[in-house]
């Protein structure tokens, strides 16, 4: 055959050039790997990041502030069932409902972000303490209401009844459970 010149791989005592060829191709591959791998993290964290920040900063503005104030105006969790069903039956004008479910509404939507992976429960848990798991109490016996009052499907402010209900450890499945022991443990003992 004319034009075909066979190609080998010469062994020169004891150097095997293919097998050197994919071992240093595997330790780049597993570099560029490493390396795509940490940045995806570092991605990761920031987002996280900015949707705590995000969570924070609206805590903190005068909207959810007054709604706080508004439901702090009830005394107790029946107050605030007593009020929030006045209001959803038009019988009392001085209940401002907007202003009442601001509360509930961004506590559900902490909820949502945790369940979307948007932010964690170890973060929710450090940041907010007890406020969540609090407010819920406070308002479970109005949102009860409200389902009941508007029973169509999701139920009101079910995001919030998972998010307190996981805070209190309830409703986490063992793996779960046991990540979050763990993650306690880790954030409590080891120093920064």
């Amino acid at each position: 055959m004319l034009g075909v010149v066979p190609i080998s791989v010469r062994v020169v005592s004891g150097f095997d050039l293919p097998a050197w060829l994919t071992a240093i191709g595997t330790v780049i591959l597993a570099a560029g790997v490493l390396l795509a791998a940490r940045q995806l993290r570092e991605a990761r964290i920031a987002r996280l990041a900015e949707a705590a920040g995000d969570i924070s900063r609206r805590w903190d503005e005068d909207e959810l502030i007054d709604a706080r104030a508004e439901v702090d105006k009830y005394g107790s969790d029946v107050e605030l069932r007593d009020a929030v069903v006045r209001g959803m039956r038009g019988e009392d004008d001085n209940v401002n409902l907007d202003l009442l479910f601001r509360e509930a509404g961004f506590f559900d939507d902490l909820g949502l972000q945790e369940i979307l992976g948007g932010i964690s429960l170890q973060w929710i848990e450090f940041s907010t303490g007890r406020i969540v798991v609090d407010r819920w109490e406070l308002w479970s016996l109005a949102v009860d209401e409200v389902r009941k009052l508007d029973p169509e499907p999701p139920p009101a402010y079910g995001n919030f009844e998972s998010l307190a209900n996981q805070l209190r450890g309830n409703n986490l499945g063992q793996a779960k459970r046991i990540r979050r022991r763990i993650s306690l443990w880790l954030i409590r003992n080891l120093p920064y």
